[in-house]
């Protein structure tokens, strides 16, 4: 049973790896599920703040509008920064293996690239 499972996840990356998922600005948009692994970064200030990505396993295609209106797509994002409710704050550690479920969000309002897309965690599976 394992065995067929392994051999459908590996058949099917590249149609999940093809799909662009698409930053949707409703009150409600669709959540999304992925998976890999913590890795935490050194922010910028405050000193000792850190930045939280997910590695993922599989690379998932991203597309959207920037600040200006101009649409952008990102093709094989293969890291994502992740936006954590408060009750997540320090929650994981650098290695961790998860699955979470949230929503792109993007692009970041004040600085940074047009195309900066961010992954708001609203659960941990």
């Amino acid at each position: 049973m394992r065995i067929v499972l392994a051999l459908l996840l590996l058949l099917a990356q590249p149609v999940l790896a093809a799909d662009c998922l698409r930053i949707v600005a409703s009150p409600s948009p669709p959540q999304i599920v992925l998976r890999g692994v913590i890795d935490l970064k050194p922010a910028s200030p405050p000193p000792g703040a850190i930045e939280v990505f997910l590695k993922l396993s599989t690379p998932i295609c991203v597309e959207g509008a920037a600040r200006n209106g101009f649409p952008f797509k990102k093709e094989r994002v293969d890291s994502i920064k992740l936006g954590l409710p408060a009750n997540l704050l320090g929650a994981f550690q650098s290695l961790d293996r998860v699955i979470l479920r949230g929503e792109l969000w993007g692009p970041a309002v004040n600085g940074g690239p047009p195309d900066d897309v961010m992954f708001a965690v609203r659960e941990v599976l």
